[in-house]
């Protein structure tokens, strides 16, 4: 890999000459036209001087080569004239003093301060920052782009988050569409400017400025976005960015499952967990159709009976499904400190739907077509967001004041799954409108943090972070074009 570092600019005789590389580095990178152009012919310059072992004539051949196959047609324009007669005679000068075994061939830790990757011909490129460059596992070179997160950022894999720090290649990641993808590199970044990125409906992760997103606007159209961008889009006269819903995660449990899906969730919604015995207290107008549908989910030998005199109380007999409350660490819990155990948050779809159609079908409510569903419990309330967001549906958590306790109101969208299994709830259920969304609401710098990027297999370069939320991974080179057309050579 042939680079133009630090050192390079300081081996030069003169401050002009440095000032003067600085200035062809800078045209490389300016908008298409003669500046461009000259920067690149210089670079082709650069190619011919180093493979032919510091043939100047051979070299300045190569720079008026490459700039009149542009310049024929606008040679005469001033500007154009200008950038070609300076950085000929910066090349000049350039190869004047320097030799090819007198410059350093070799990546040092800091590359010049400037944020651009222009390839030479088929095996030499001049980069910028050092964070730009990453090896494979064959030990060759080749740029990334500028993406990262905290390592204390959580990355979803199929047996549930992982901080971004734990991260290695090899390592299963799901993708947008929620399927577990192997990490292909992992490129540490150092301490970077932390900006929060908040949604609309209170998911929110960390990032680099320089991070790129997929956003979607109210017609369809898909940006690709970096953190700076989105924020200078997030003022109340913007257009309306959404990031993607992610499909359905499947996540592979580690261990099976003691209870059924639904029989948990209605125990979590309507059961006492006492240290002897399982209470359900079930209203009259849901009772018989409950009833009927948990029975027959119920571990072999245990049942559903009346208990005492109410009409709305019920216990479940047998020593099966009480064990299994113990064992997962719900036993004694209350309805302010109940929750949903790891195994189910991070269970097979069918579990967790099945989780949430329980919680739904005894604390849940429907209105107008919309679904909600109230807890006491702030952990549990976060846990049903969490089940929402994993099974491809949004939710936002808001806290309201009870009658007796502080509440947690939780507002659901989801048209990729089924939220009931009560007739009485399924009939007040309306199609939605609008599609789920996401909406990037806020972005703001917080401090400092460590960082690092990954490179996954997943398509279209998706991966998911904290709060299910979707974004980018990196991609291995700056773009598509770049790829098919030009590779950074081993050093």
């Amino acid at each position: 890999m042939i680079a133009i570092d630090n050192s390079i600019l300081t081996s030069t005789q003169t401050c002009s000459t440095q000032v003067a590389l600085r200035y062809v580095l800078g045209l490389a990178a300016s908008e298409d036209g003669g500046p461009q152009r000259a920067g690149s012919a210089a670079h082709a310059a650069w190619a011919v001087w180093f493979r032919t072992n510091g043939d100047v004539p051979a070299a300045l051949a190569a720079f008026d080569a490459e700039y009149k196959v542009w310049a024929t047609e606008h040679i005469d324009d001033p500007e154009d004239r200008l950038s070609y007669e300076n950085v000929h005679a910066i090349m000049t000068q350039w190869f004047t003093i320097h030799t090819p075994a007198s410059l350093p061939v070799h990546v040092p830790p800091s590359l010049v301060e400037v944020g651009f990757a222009v390839p030479l011909d088929g095996d030499f490129v001049f980069v910028g920052r050092m964070d730009a460059l990453g090896q494979t596992e064959s030990g060759a070179w080749q740029l990334v782009e500028h993406k990262a997160q905290p390592l204390t950022a959580q990355i979803l894999t199929p047996k549930g988050f992982l901080a971004m720090g734990s991260v290695q290649r090899g390592t299963l990641v799901l993708g947008q569409d929620g399927r577990p993808y192997p990490v292909l590199e992992v490129y540490p970044r150092g301490i970077l400017d932390a900006y929060r990125v908040r949604l609309s409906d209170g998911g929110e992760t960390m990032c680099s400025a320089d991070h790129v997103w997929t956003v979607v606007n109210r017609r369809g159209r898909r940006h690709s976005l970096t953190t700076a961008q989105l924020a200078q889009r997030c003022h109340p006269h913007a257009e309306t960015l959404c990031v993607p819903v992610p499909t359905a995660a499947r996540f592979e449990p580690a261990e099976p499952s003691q209870l059924d899906g639904y029989v948990l969730g209605a125990l979590l919604g309507d059961g006492h967990f006492a240290s002897s015995n399982i209470q359900l207290s079930i209203g009259v107008r849901e009772q018989a159709e409950q009833i009927e549908r948990l029975q027959p989910l119920l571990p072999p030998g245990d049942t559903i009976r009346k208990a005492g005199g109410k009409n709305f109380s019920w216990s479940i007999s047998g020593k099966h499904t009480l064990a299994a409350i113990r064992s997962l660490g719900l036993a004694g819990t209350r309805s302010w400190s109940k929750f949903v155990p790891s195994r189910y948050k991070y269970g097979t779809v069918t579990e967790r739907l099945g989780v949430l159609q329980g919680l739904l079908d005894t604390d849940g409510n429907v209105y107008q077509g919309y679904i909600s569903y109230t807890t006491v419990s702030e952990r549990l309330g976060q846990d049903v967001v969490d089940l929402v967001r994993s099974l491809g549906g949004t939710a936002r958590m808001r806290k309201r004041w009870g009658t007796k306790r502080l509440a947690y109101h939780v507002s659901i969208r989801g048209s990729a799954f089924e939220p009931f299994r009560l007739s009485t709830k399924r009939a007040g259920l309306r199609p939605l409108v609008r599609r789920e969304a996401r909406v990037v609401s806020s972005v703001e710098w917080i401090g400092m943090a460590e960082m690092q990027c990954i490179r996954t297999a997943a398509p279209g370069g998706l991966y998911i972070t904290d709060d299910y939320i979707v974004t980018h991974n990196s991609t291995g080179n700056l773009d598509d074009k770049w790829r098919r057309t030009h590779r950074a050579a081993a050093q």
